[in-house]
């Protein structure tokens, strides 16, 4: 018995499991009173019972026969707050004095008449090809090559446009741009010809505040809503994930990313472990001319689609995106 009561419990432990049973209709409810299993309850009693141990002599109070309601703690991990954001996307635009710029007054229309908070443009809004160092200067190509000034006039003209839509609509959003790989031209030139340093850049940036955009640098996360906007993921190696690599992005996505540089069109959940339950990516097609293919890509996989995007944001999450042709847009607004 001794060795028994040492395994089990202090002879205190025992008398308290008498004096339950004692008080308590049933077993059950004095090993519940009591915080015990079962089997262990029936424990203490018989070793009780083989060292002589007897209810005390004054019994406490009867045990009720209600189970008493264990508190249940809730641990809830909530989504992100915030203000809810009403966002016009734009894809990769592309601009050359090739172009004619009515796109733009179109786009700048839209995000007037759905009164945006927010006009996000992803990056490569111009494609600046007098810096084009893919092409060497020695080709008949490259000889084609317009002075980079050419590129800066036109793209002040597409953004004089864009502004003179939002200006015919009476909305005055805020407006930022996500710098594309071509805008990272100008940062290359200067850095292989130091002596014109921040010139180019000086000409290309000035531009775009100019007009009341502001601008993080190719590569960098601007942020709405707990949502990261883009040009293009990059690796760890500083490497961009190309079209072709969607499915790593959203394995590596622990928030929804708005991207552009494939000019593909998709909206993509992933389910993911904890309080958002999954993430979203949304590429954004391309804002070129309707049916417009670039040169280098014109005989390659491209599955490109021409218009913007209409996100919601709220609670750090996309809640709706919904995309707009350019054909929808010049319909509405030619």
């Amino acid at each position: 018995v001794t060795n028994t009561m040492r395994l089990l419990g202090l002879p205190e432990r025992m008398q308290e499991a008498v004096d339950a049973a004692n008080r308590s209709p049933d077993k059950v409810t004095a090993a519940r009173a009591l915080g015990l299993a079962y089997q262990t309850f029936q424990s203490r009693l018989r070793t009780a019972q083989l060292a002589g141990i007897t209810p005390a002599a004054k019994p406490e109070s009867p045990i009720s026969t209600v189970a008493t309601a264990k508190p249940r703690v809730r641990v809830q991990v909530g989504r992100p707050e915030g203000v809810a954001y009403r966002v016009l996307a734009i894809g990769d635009a592309h601009d050359s004095p090739l172009f004619a710029k009515d796109r733009f007054y179109w786009m700048g229309r839209h995000a007037g008449a759905m009164r945006a908070d927010w006009v996000v443009q992803i990056g490569d809004i111009a494609s600046l090809d007098s810096l084009n160092s893919h092409v060497p200067n020695e080709t008949l190509q490259a000889k084609q090559k317009n002075p980079y000034l050419d590129d800066i006039a036109s793209l002040g003209d597409a953004l004089s446009e864009f502004n003179r839509g939002l200006l015919e609509e009476g909305h005055t959003p805020k407006k930022h741009i996500t710098l594309g790989n071509h805008e990272r031209r100008a940062w290359w030139y200067e850095d292989a010809h130091p002596e014109v340093a921040g010139q180019l850049t000086g000409e290309l940036t000035c531009l775009l505040e100019d007009h009341g955009w502001g601008w993080t640098e190719y590569g960098a996360w601007f942020f709405l809503g707990s949502v990261g906007f883009t040009h293009a993921p990059l690796n760890k190696l500083g490497k961009t994930f190309g079209g072709e690599t969607r499915s790593n992005v959203l394995n590596k996505m622990v928030f929804d990313v708005v991207r552009g540089h494939d000019h593909q069109s998709y909206v993509q959940p992933s389910t993911k472990f904890g309080p958002l339950g999954h993430v979203t990516l949304v590429g954004l097609g391309c804002s070129l001319p309707h049916g417009h293919i670039e040169s280098y890509a014109t005989h390659a996989l491209n599955g490109w689609a021409w218009g913007v995007y209409e996100l919601i944001i709220t609670g750090g999450k996309i809640e709706s995106a919904s995309f707009v042709s350019m054909l929808e847009l010049e319909r509405r607004y030619a």
